[in-house]
Parts: C-alpha cells; sequence; structure tokens
C-alpha cells in the first residue's frame, strides 16, 4: 500500500467544493493508499460535512510566523518517513506555502509532488488575495515544480499554461465528483419543508464579492410580477444574510424568500424544487452544479469564469445568462416556468451530463494516477 503525505488546508470548515472534493478522495481511496494528513487552520471550524481527523494540525490563527515555524518543523519530521508521494490539495495561498517550504528546505527529493488545484490559479490571487504581487511571482516559479497538477475543469488548465507557463503534459484533468451517497441523500426528508407553489433554488455562500445574490433578488421581485406563486429558497450563510433580508424587504418580495441557512444535506432540497439557480460573478467547478445534473433538475447559471460553462456542457444542459443581468435572468427563469416542455428536456441533458462526475468514474481516474506515479 503506498504511502500518501496530504497536505491541505481548513480541511473541517464548511466551504463547498474543496472540502467535499477533499472528504470525497480521502474516503474513496483510504483503502487503497495510507494517508497522513497535515492541515493548516486558518479560520475556526464552523459547519462542516463530515469529520476528518488530522494526524498534524498546524494552526496559523495564533499568528502566521508562529504556524509558519511550526509548519517547518513538522515537515522536517515528515521528512524522514518513506513516502511514495505528495499531495497538496489546498487553496493556491496554502500551496504555494507548502511548495515553498518543500523547495527551499529541499525535503522529499525523490518524490512525485502532485496538486489537486481547486481554484483557478490565477484569478484567485488577483481577486481575492491581499498580496498579489508576492503570491504571483512565487506561483511562476512554483507551479511548475510539481510532476502534476489536477485540474477540475479545462479553463483552470489554460490558465496554468498561459500565466503559469506549466507544459501541458503535466496537467491531468480529473473534475469534481457527485458524492458516494448520492443516490441515499436525494431520497432523504428535507431538513425544511418547502412553501406550496413554485420553488427556485439556490445552494450559495452568503456574499456579494464573488457570489451574486443581489441580481438572483431582482431578478425573482421581476418573476413576481408573473409568476404569483413563485418562491425563493436561499440555502447557505455568510455574511450578507442580514443585507440580503433587508434587500428583499427593499424589493418587497420578503413573503416569498426563504433563509434556510446551513443545510447538511441540501440535495433533498434539491429535488423537490422546481428550478435550480446559480448567480455568481465567478466559480471554479461549481459542485452545486453537479449535483443539480445529479438530480436532474432544470438549471439557470451566470456565464461566469471559469466553470458553469464547462459544467453545463456550453449550455446543452443548462441555461447560460450573462453576469449581473437580472432582465435576462428573469426571463430564463420565466421562460422555463412557463415552458414545461423545455424545463423537461433540460432535465434529461442534464441527466446525461451529470455521468461524467459519477463516484466509480472519478475514483478510478485518481486510482490510476496515484499507481501510475513512481519514484524519480
Amino acid at each position: 500500500m503506498k504511502k500518501i503525505l496530504f497536505l491541505t488546508n481548513d480541511l473541517s470548515l464548511q466551504k463547498g467544493g474543496q472540502e467535499l472534493a477533499n472528504i470525497f478522495l480521502l474516503n474513496n481511496l483510504n483503502n487503497k493508499f495510507n494517508f497522513t494528513i497535515v492541515n493548516q487552520q486558518f479560520f475556526e471550524e464552523t459547519f462542516n460535512y463530515q469529520k476528518i481527523k488530522f494526524d498534524y494540525n498546524i494552526d496559523f490563527r495564533n499568528g502566521f510566523l508562529r504556524g509558519f515555524l511550526k509548519l517547518i518543523k513538522t515537515l522536517i519530521k515528515l521528512n524522514k518517513k518513506n513516502f511514495d508521494l505528495i499531495l497538496i490539495s489546498a487553496t493556491p495561498f496554502s500551496t504555494l506555502l507548502f511548495i515553498f517550504i518543500i523547495s527551499i528546505f529541499r525535503f522529499f527529493r525523490n518524490k512525485k509532488i502532485i496538486h489537486f488545484c481547486h481554484i483557478d490559479p490565477l484569478s484567485s490571487i488577483f481577486k481575492a488575495s491581499r498580496i498579489p504581487f508576492i503570491l504571483y511571482p512565487l506561483g511562476l516559479f512554483l507551479y511548475r515544480r510539481f510532476d502534476k497538477i489536477v485540474i477540475t475543469n479545462p479553463d483552470m488548465g489554460k490558465s496554468f499554461q498561459k500565466y503559469y507557463f506549466v507544459k501541458k503534459e503535466k496537467l491531468i484533468l480529473i473534475p469534481y465528483s457527485l458524492r458516494n451517497n448520492f443516490e441515499k441523500l436525494i431520497k432523504e426528508k428535507p431538513e425544511k419543508k418547502l412553501p406550496k407553489g413554485i420553488n427556485i433554488l439556490t445552494i450559495t455562500r452568503l456574499e456579494t464579492d464573488q457570489k451574486d445574490p443581489v441580481t438572483l433578488f431582482k431578478a425573482f421581485a421581476l418573476v413576481r410580477e408573473k409568476i404569483k406563486n413563485g418562491n425563493l429558497i436561499i440555502c447557505g450563510v455568510g455574511p450578507k444574510e442580514e443585507f440580503l433580508k433587508n434587500l428583499a424587504k427593499n424589493l418587497g418580495i420578503e413573503k416569498n424568500v426563504y433563509f434556510f441557512g446551513f443545510v447538511k444535506n441540501p440535495l433533498s432540497i434539491l429535488k423537490q424544487s422546481d428550478i435550480f439557480v446559480l448567480s455568481s460573478k465567478s466559480e471554479e467547478t461549481p459542485v452545486v452544479l453537479i449535483e443539480a445534473l445529479g438530480v436532474g433538475k432544470p438549471i439557470i447559471a451566470t456565464n461566469c469564469p471559469v466553470g458553469p460553462r464547462w459544467v453545463l456542457d456550453e449550455g446543452k444542459a443548462g441555461v447560460l445568462v450573462p453576469v449581473g443581468d437580472e432582465k435576462k435572468m428573469t426571463e430564463a427563469i420565466v421562460d422555463l416556468i412557463q415552458n414545461p416542455k423545455k424545463a423537461k428536456f433540460l432535465s434529461k441533458q442534464a441527466l446525461k451530463r451529470a455521468r461524467l462526475f459519477y463516484p466509480e468514474l472519478i475514483t478510478n481516474k485518481w486510482k490510476f494516477l496515484l499507481n501510475s506515479i513512481s519514484q524519480r
């Protein structure tokens, strides 16, 4: 059994795709590979899908320097162990921190190092980071040191090639997966009771830097003018929750907007909803879109960089609308409600596209990759 050093960050913090992907990977491969998990912790643990035990937890909450030194000491200790390969599955900042220390101290010199990328490497640095002038040069130097980089959609690969000069042959496309117990989860009784009427659902983080609930709220206000029994259901938490509740009041839709909060199993609610909408300014490979495909829901998503267009098969498995355009979003929602034949057709297309993300297929891709990589 191969021994793998698994380096990650904030594994127990509920934040969507990265956590679900890491949980999937560790659960599906732990009978084939022996994982040692090192976790960088930057945030307080809040909601989570599943507890994962770490072998080593590096706490950065009490100061970066203290955490940095502890991380170095931990990697010095682990460098003495005979791992078969190193897998870094983390955000860009944490990934570059891991590979920087490994490169500077020349740890794991004869081992293959793989990066499982969850976020577009360029957009995340310039949109979300306070120090892009440091992280971009570091990435330019360090990303090419990986033996393989696993990307979850083709556009990520284009960013690595164009902006970091990573060779195409180093890039491996392995998408995110539907959950292992997907069929069971969609049959469970919903944690929250859905209201009567036509239910439009979104599952999102309640913030406005990357996500765009404001456009969805404005669109729903226009939808209500034509669809009197329409409801908007929000699954998710975030810093803008009170702002959005006030926005709903100002738009006169507060009685038909339902804030469900964090839902551990949103799939059962997704199953019973009528339309799923993803309104974002930017995305990566949205797990929620993949799950909406698997449920077979009519989907509307903003055509934002970098993942929704690919996940929805260039618009064949769902309707793509411009970012920030509430009128186009309104038209798309009303059209699917008033045109059940189109909605049914899109549901069938969604189920076909979902085959690309079946757990068995994704697990086999990872097994093949990890087994095929040997020592230098």
